[in-house]
């Protein structure tokens, strides 16, 4: 059920970001959402993919943009804001501080994704790009800098189970439908242990014309 509920947060935040921002920053047209170009390149792909079609992990793992996508929405807004640790014996973190055995380290995962100083002067913007090489394949990124699903000996068993139900979701959503938030609707995170959205999502919904 926990692994449910931040998919569903996660896909929440990765339509509002693609519908919303992405498109009326003007950083590209509406019609990526319909040519298959965003969604990665697939070997031998075939006209039919428009129409329903059902993906295998191999062919998911391969939307290299949309991989991208859902890790900017994931940097930007993760699902857990707040994570905190506790050493076992007494340490000095990198930065030179001293820390007691048993005391608690409280970090804000939500500040990290958009410090300037661990993403660069854009950590603000939404860029799909961060995590795409020149050469097309997808960036990694350390888990202790990217920490949405954690890190180390701790991190998410179930990340690639989350990334592939996400992926699933988003590819079969922008194949079949329009989506645009409501005008005027304000769209914030509300501060908890879970990142929900405060104002839940308005959307409108259409179906795609697939001719």
């Amino acid at each position: 059920m926990a692994l449910v509920s931040l998919v569903d947060i996660s896909i929440a935040f990765f339509c509002f970001l693609i519908f919303q921002i992405f498109l009326i920053s003007k950083k590209a047209h509406p019609s990526f959402l319909t040519n298959w170009p965003f969604l990665g390149m697939l070997p031998g792909l075939l006209p039919e993919i428009h129409r329903v079609y059902d993906f295998l992990t191999e062919e998911l793992k391969k939307l290299v943009y949309l991989h991208g996508a859902i890790c900017e929405a994931l940097r930007l807004y993760p699902p857990v804001p707040f994570q905190h640790k506790s050493p076992t014996k007494t340490d000095v973190l990198p930065s030179g501080h001293k820390v007691d055995a048993g005391s608690k380290i409280l970090f804000c995962l939500y500040s990290l994704g958009r410090m300037k100083s661990v993403w660069g002067e854009d950590a603000l913007e939404f860029k799909p790009e961060r995590w795409i090489t020149e050469n097309g394949t997808s960036v990694h990124e350390p888990s202790y800098k990217f920490l949405s699903f954690n890190a180390g000996p701790r991190t998410c068993l179930g990340k690639e189970v989350a990334m592939m139900q996400i992926k699933t979701v988003a590819v079969k959503v922008i194949q079949n439908y329009v989506i645009k938030v409501v005008e005027g609707h304000k769209v914030e995170p509300a501060p908890s242990v879970i990142l929900h959205m405060k104002h839940g999502l308005k959307v409108t919904v259409s179906k795609r014309c697939l001719g």
